[in-house]
């Protein structure tokens, strides 16, 4: 149980760095007298930009695969 709440920690944090490089997620603070508010902005278009440049990705990757002649040996007898 605790290799599995290890590793769910571990992807979110992960998504958590991932989102902040790609520019999916913004973290502000603002700072007044004894209080600090801390704000999380979620650009959600530029995330569906990402996932579809992905499965595009993706697709165009299988489909090279698929067109390219198997060029694994065949065995000799």
């Amino acid at each position: 149980m605790r290799k599995l709440l290890g590793t769910v920690l571990l992807l979110l944090v992960l998504l958590g760095v991932v989102g902040m490089f790609r520019g999916w997620f913004a973290v502000s603070t603002n700072s007044e007298s004894d209080r600090t508010k801390i704000e999380m902005t979620i650009d959600r278009e530029k995330f569906k930009q990402d996932a579809e440049r992905l499965k595009e990705g993706v697709e165009e990757f299988s489909g090279k695969l698929k067109s390219e002649p198997d060029s694994s040996p065949t065995p000799q007898p």
